[in-house]
């Protein structure tokens, strides 16, 4: 899918000889051949760039290295397929290959003559040259499939200007440069020359020399020749000698100006100029007359003059010649009976008359124009102009022969785009560009050429769709041309590309800056203004040229003049790199005048360290330039740099082995992101040669690197929720190699998402619209879709918004998400409407989605409460076997709907959703529906995990991808592990669950040791794997097996196991008494035996029998590669239900798997671990905390090796805000963490969504996250900060720390264990309360219960010992053990607590006001937080529960 080219601005022409254009047909395809610099262009005939050919490229090696030069001329042979070329003693030939599906031109052959061309001609296989020191002649065979070329001779003349073969006989005729005189010398068949010279003299200088094209048939060879004063000459041969020739007939420019029509030109045609005369060639004029007389015989509408004109011409066979006097008269003569005999019954008729259309100068028309035939077009005649010292450029003219015989201005009319007003000059480079240069709003353009070449262009806004575009002028039109002495080194533009300064450093003279202006209808510039106040010491060199915005003509005002402080930072060290901050996206003034202060980013320094450093300026002060931001990216030999203008920075770094690293750097930095979005290594050969950035119109950036022969387009991706997936990916490339074969020079970024590429003096402007010449994929939905009516992209703008922009409501990730963060009914909400939309969509015929989209608001709302009529109490039915059943809400989510609309998602109706994502999105709605059947069944975590499973694991069959830890975390901390098993143990082949299945799922790190099921279902995986295999082998299942102590069941195993070659040794061995030491060792050794076999698991089991589980374990760790299954062989020897872990466990733990977890920065994996140690402060600080101090914490004296951390997963905050007040332990380790932390985790993580196309998630998580702390006592060098009341405020923190009222329908003791559940449970929130819905808790949900994990009394004793501040003017905290409106009951290890129902809202909980007093009043020490637990344990022990019927639902 490649990007539309808009325009093609083709290189200048050669102007060094008058071979300088010629025409070829092949096919149905024309092109206007010339040289530019040291290519050959080709042309379409509506002047479009179609091919450009290298010229020194098609040589070989050593000769294209020898000082190239320019092409000096070109020729083409129509018949033959072949384009020529030559410059200084090189010719090359093309020839067009037209294969299926492979036509294009290639490489003919080449030859080298003995001294530099002048000028060529070829004819069917043969060769003329003309030299400095004569002529040549070559030949060759066409038709033979191995070119061979053979010089026939050579001989010496003076070098000559043109040359020409005869096509009928063998002639050769050419010309010196200003001289009077053709020279004429003949051939035999064999090609050798026969006889001497015949010099043909004239009474002016040759200005154009040709042969008549012969009918068929004939043998007869016409010589025209073409004078400076116009005049027409016909030589033909003697009769009685045909090697001599002689002149036939003369015409004149009088005679064309005395016409029948007028005699007003009698005698002025001289007083005026000769004007120019230009013969048709006959061959191409009898193709379009035959074409034309077949169209008007179709049509039967011509006037019958004019047939009889075209009939008259076909018939006869006549010449045509052409005269264009210096008013811009065309007059058209015919010349009649040349190969009849006698002579003198040649005779001229005059044809037609009329006027050059208007904008055509006269004088650009000459004897060198040619004429172009396109077969089966229309029009199938052009007019092709040779370019002329004053015309430079090319010009070609569709030609009518029914509108120019008719005497009609409109049969000449030019081709090509339009010319626009606006366009002071058509601007074409001559040599090779060097660099770019555009004004900071992307409108004006400026190309700095080899040579101090300078071209302007300005691109003009048009609104014309690409099928339009051919009715539009060039959006790129020529603004000036001029040349400089001193090629400059740094330039910028600005003023709509009119304003221009450039840096110069001549060696012979000091360094300047001057600005120069473009005034408006002038090609060339003022005299350029040097700029004052710069006066650079030795060695100093400007780096960066950066312009604002002006638009009229500037005045030169000096606003800053300062140097960087980059010493500061880096003493005794220049920057590497000083470059510019990249003002396209910039869509606000640059400059607050109000403070002197400018509002964006202007420099960007990068040290040699890779240092990133962002500057502004301030215009006025005594702090020039301020420092705004730091990246360190450690990159060293930085060769190439650019930042966007959203502060996007790409680095190209040199390897040590020559590759190209490329990546790209945010500045927003912070404790969880370095700002590395990208990494990439090219392949050697693959060197950047540019990197240019754009921003789109919903200010995304997107990067263009250039290569070679290509420029890649990349964007931001978006991020996945499943897998790692880079931050930027290419999204387009860009193949120079289909428009020309010369390696870009330059590209860069215009304005409206314009892409300008270089490749030597060319310039090829690519839009933003997408090309369809091959099929577009399905890109994935998102909002941006919705809104363009669901279409396919159109332009790269869509195209970056379909890949990184918001998603659309109903796209399966964004769904999933709204279910992992408790919002079900929301799902639902949309759900429903899917289906509704679908519907109406399939009823009313229409084949695309049309579905409305869903107001922010409706993300962050509430979770409906039951109705009003069902508020006050749930309908109670009582049935037969005495049982409460409570009657279902009404849901229009049943299992009809689902099947509804997981059906229509297949159907007729459209949808922006790839194949796999509609199977996503079906998952998705089951897994909803699951959900919401087992809402009662399940505890919130337990449903996360579900949800994960049902999403996930069917997203892995699809995809391939792993099942993230973090579900494992959550099935955890969840009490539903039964079901959670049995939904597992569903997911595997059979429904038999092996040892991989369980790994993957984790199933032995969630469930809990102590009970039976984790016993069974250890057995089962054993017996699952005995039973996979046919040949029924034991030593798979052994090790498993052992390790529960079922040694006779694996005896009897080996029983079933007829046809295994160990199956006597093993029943024998196995049948003796393990308990006795001998038998123990016996295992060891055959332990040992195993291990030198390499047959690990099998030696882990018999060290297992051999009762050493430690060594088993070890070499399931160290050879096995496979923790989990030391982790599930330690729970099952050494089972532990108290927090904290078996010897066995904690060394696992400590030694293997929270070492893994730090080096590759695994936050759940290390927060399992912390939990499954006892350590849950810790499990709570890992999810948000730098890993680094997390690690030094654990373990002073040797921390752990810390990776790159897994920060970019929203997940990380659910699970924190889950965890902070499950204990005292968690409560501690939330204490720790500062709230600064975890505003910045909460922004990071709000940006993590974006990235994933969750906007409204993310504006969600900005709005309602609740940073409320549990309260737990701190040490503090001033005073102990209780809870929430002391939480210093943030952008965020909007939610009021105050603590919930009781309502006056509460007891009148409230008590922390005081249910707030059931269908009326928000009767329990008083009427001020005023809070703003966590995000995690926007519905009512089972709570957890608060752990007594810790000895509360030892920590507030060593509390107590830090002395109580004066409190003067303190007021009265409050300690309540809230989450963020989420109220918990507290118990002690090992008690059973009671929770609360899933459709709790909240809950009141116990207020304990403290008020200090001053010590110098109050003797006694205020209350400690150890008294407060005291009285909670009281009230548990006592059971000083209020009863709640609530509690139980």
């Amino acid at each position: 899918m490649p990007l539309r080219l808009r325009q093609a601005v083709a290189g200048r022409p050669n102007l060094v000889s008058d071979n300088r254009l010629d025409v070829i047909t092949v096919g149905e395809r024309g092109y206007i051949v010339y040289p530019s610099a040291s290519s050959v262009v080709l042309l379409t005939p509506e002047l479009d760039l179609a091919e450009t050919f290298q010229f020194w490229s098609a040589l070989p090696h050593r000769a294209s290295t020898s000082n190239p030069g320019i092409v000096q001329g070109v020729c083409c042979s129509t018949a033959d397929g072949l384009i020529l070329a030559w410059s200084d003693v090189h010719v090359v030939l093309w020839r067009y290959l037209s294969s299926k599906g492979n036509a294009g031109w290639t490489v003919h052959s080449t030859v080298v003559a003995t001294s530099c061309i002048t000028c060529l001609d070829f004819v069917a296989g043969t060769l003329a040259l003309g030299t400095k020191n004569g002529i040549e002649l070559w030949r060759m065979n066409p038709q033979a499939e191995v070119v061979v070329w053979d010089r026939l001779w050579e001989r010496s003349y003076p070098a000559p200007k043109s040359i020409c073969l005869s096509p009928a006989t063998g002639h050769i005729a050419w010309y010196k440069e200003a001289q009077r005189s053709v020279h004429m010398l003949a051939t035999d068949r064999k090609g050798q020359a026969v006889g001497m010279a015949q010099e043909l003299r004239h009474p002016r200088e040759i200005s154009w020399i040709g042969w008549r094209r012969p009918t068929p048939g004939s043998t007869d060879s016409h010589l025209y020749t073409i004078t400076e004063n116009s005049v027409f000459r016909i030589y033909s041969p003697v009769l009685d000698d045909p090697l001599w020739f002689q002149l036939l007939s003369s015409l004149d420019h009088k005679a064309f100006a005395r016409t029948q029509h007028s005699s007003s030109y009698k005698g002025k045609a001289a007083e005026t100029g000769f004007g120019s005369i230009w013969v048709w060639d006959a061959q191409i004029l009898r193709q379009a007359l035959e074409e034309d007389l077949e169209r008007i015989k179709q049509r039967k509408q011509q006037d019958a003059s004019v047939l009889k004109i075209l009939e008259a011409l076909q018939a006869e066979e006549s010449d045509v010649v052409v005269w264009v006097g210096p008013d811009g008269t065309l007059v058209i003569r015919s010349i009649v009976n040349i190969e009849r005999k006698p002579p003198t019954l040649l005779k001229t008729l005059p044809l037609a008359r009329l006027k050059l259309p208007g904008g055509s100068p006269a004088d650009h028309w000459s004897s060198q124009a040619r004429l172009l035939h396109v077969p089966n077009a229309t029009p199938n005649l052009f007019a092709a102009l040779a370019p002329t010292g004053h015309y430079p450029s090319m010009a070609a003219y569709a030609v009518s022969l029914p509108g120019v015989f008719a005497s009609k201005s409109s049969g000449i009319r030019p081709t090509g785009h339009p010319s626009s007003s606006d366009e002071t000059t058509l601007v074409q480079l001559e040599t090779p560009i060097d660099h770019f240069v555009r004004t900071p709003n992307g409108r004006g353009l400026l190309a700095i050429a080899a040579e101090g070449e300078i071209g302007t262009w300005y691109k003009q806004q048009l609104s014309l769709r690409p099928g339009k575009w051919h009715q539009g002028p060039n959006p790129l039109l020529g603004k000036g041309h001029w040349k400089t002495k001193d090629v400059p080194s740094r330039a910028a533009t600005f003023a709509k590309g009119r304003a221009i300064v450039f840096y110069t450093a001549p060696p012979e003279s000091a360094p300047e800056i001057t600005l120069q202006h473009l005034d408006r209808d002038s090609t060339s510039p003022a005299p350029p203004v040097v700029l004052p106040h710069f006066s650079p010491t030795k060695g100093d060199h400007v780096e960066m040229l950066l312009a604002g915005q002006v638009d009229e003509r500037p005045d030169v005002i000096l606003l800053s003049h300062y140097r960087l402080p980059t010493d500061t930072v880096h003493p005794n060290e220049s920057p590497r790199m000083i470059l510019p901050v990249d003002p396209m996206g910039w869509h606000q003034s640059v400059i607050d005048w109000t403070t002197d202060t400018c509002l964006q980013d202007i420099v960007l320094t990068i040290s040699n360290d890779g240092d990133l450093e962002f500057w502004t300026p301030r215009i006025e002060g005594n702090e020039p330039w301020i420092k705004t931001g730091v990246v360190k990216t450690h990159r060293r030999n930085v060769i190439a740099a650019r930042c966007s203008s959203r502060k996007k920075t790409a680095l190209v770094c040199e390897l040590p082995d020559g590759r190209h690293e490329m990546t790209i750097w945010d500045s927003k930095v912070s404790e969880f992101s370095t700002g590395l979005e990208l990494t990439y290594i090219f392949e050697p050969g693959e060197e950047i040669s540019d990197l240019d950035w754009t921003t789109t119109s919903d200010l995304q950036s997107v990067l263009a690197v250039g290569f070679a022969h290509k420029v890649v387009l990349v964007c931001e991706q978006r991020m996945s929720y499943v897998e790692v997936t880079p931050g930027w990916a290419p999204f387009l490339t860009i193949d120079m190699e289909r428009y020309t074969s010369l390696p870009i020079s330059d590209s860069i970024w215009l304005a409206g998402g314009s892409l300008a590429v270089g490749a030597g003096n060319q310039i090829y402007l690519f839009s933003r619209f997408l090309g369809r010449d091959t099929p577009t994929p399905s890109p994935a939905g998102s909002a941006r879709s919705v809104q363009l009516d669901e279409e396919e992209p159109e332009d790269i703008f869509q195209l970056i918004a379909h890949r990184n922009g918001p998603l659309v409501d109903y796209h399966p990730v964004q769904l999933g998400q709204c279910l992992l963060w408790d919002k079900t009914d929301l799902v639902k909400n949309i759900l429903l409407q899917l289906d509704r939309s679908l519907q109406g969509c399939q009823e009313e015929g229409k084949k695309r989605l049309r579905f409305p989209r869903l107001e922010p608001s409706e993300f962050y709302s509430r979770k409906k409460v039951a109705n009003a009529a069902k508020a006050v109490s749930p309908p109670i039915r009582l049935t037969l076997v005495s049982k409460l059943t409570y009657l279902e809400d009404d849901d229009d989510f049943t299992d009809r709907v689902v099947s509804d609309l997981i059906q229509r998602l297949n159907g007729p109706v459209a949808m922006p959703l790839t194949a796999p994502e509609k199977s996503f999105l079906a998952t998705v709605i089951q897994a909803t529906l699951e959900a919401e059947q087992q809402r009662r069944s399940l505890d919130i975590c337990g449903m996360r995990y579900l949800i994960s499973l049902r999403m996930y694991v069917n997203w892995d069959r699809l995809r391939k991808h792993h099942f993230s830890f973090r579900n494992i975390v959550w099935a955890t901390h969840s009490e539903s592990h039964d079901l959670l098993l049995s939904a597992s143990t569903q997911t595997c082949d059979n429904a038999k669950m092996l040892w991989e299945d369980a790994k993957r799922m984790g199933v032995f790190l969630w469930l809990k040791p102590g009970e039976a099921s984790y016993r069974n279902q250890l057995e089962n995986v054993a017996r699952n794997r005995f039973m996979m295999d046919e040949d029924r082998d034991p030593t798979t299942c052994s090790l498993i097996f052992f390790a529960l102590g079922k040694k006779k069941v694996v005896h009897g195993l080996w029983r079933q196991a007829p046809g295994h070659k160990e199956q006597a040794m093993m029943l024998k061995f196995l049948a003796n008494d393990f308990e006795l030491d001998r038998w123990k060792t016996a295992a060891v050794k055959n332990a040992y035996a195993l291990l030198s076999k390499q047959r690990y698991e099998y030696a882990a089991a018999f060290f297992m029998l051999a009762g050493q589980p430690k060594d088993a374990i070890n070499i399931c760790l160290r050879h096995l590669k496979d923790w989990q299954l030391g982790v599930a062989l330690a729970r099952v020897i050494d089972p532990h239900d108290t927090p904290g872990a078996g010897p066995l466990l904690k060394w696992i733990l400590e030694d293997t798997v929270l070492p893994i977890a730090f080096k590759g920065g695994h936050r759940w994996l290390a927060t399992w671990a912390f939990w499954t140690l006892g350590r849950r402060d810790l499990a709570v600080r890992i999810l948000i905390s730098p890993m680094s101090d997390v690690a030094i914490d654990f373990v002073p004296e040797a921390p752990l090796d810390v990776g790159n951390p897994d920060n970019d997963d929203p997940s990380l905050l659910l699970m924190f805000q889950h965890l902070k007040t499950k204990s005292l332990q968690t409560a501690k380790g939330t204490s720790e963490v500062s709230t600064k932390l975890e505003f910045d985790f909460v922004l990071h993580n709000a940006r993590v969504f974006f990235r994933m196309g969750c906007h409204n998630l993310a504006l969600d998580l900005l709005r309602s996250w609740s940073f409320d702390r549990p309260f737990f006592p701190t040490r503090n060098k001033t005073r102990s900060r209780i809870a929430s009341s002391q939480i210093p405020s943030t952008p965020l923190s909007s939610a009021t720390t105050a603590p919930i009222a009781v309502s006056p329908q509460s007891p009148s003791r409230p008590s922390l264990f005081a249910a707030g559940s059931g269908p009326n449970a928000g009767s329990y929130i008083g009427q001020g309360h005023k809070r703003r819905p966590s995000f995690m808790l926007t519905s009512g949900g089972r709570r957890e219960s608060l752990f007594m994990d810790m000895d509360v009394l030892a920590e507030s004793t060593a509390n107590s010992a830090i002395p109580t501040p004066t409190a003067e003017k303190s007021e009265p905290t409050t300690v309540s053990a809230q989450d963020g409106g989420d109220h918990h009951s507290v118990k002690e290890q090992g008690q059973e607590s009671v929770s609360p129902s899933n459709e709790a809202q909240s809950a009141p909980v116990k207020e304990v006001s403290i008020e200090p007093e001053p010590q110098q009043t109050d003797p006694d020490p205020p209350r400690k937080i150890g008294n407060l637990m005291k009285e909670l344990k009281q009230d548990v022990q006592q059971g000083a529960m209020e009863f709640n019927m609530d509690n139980f639902f």
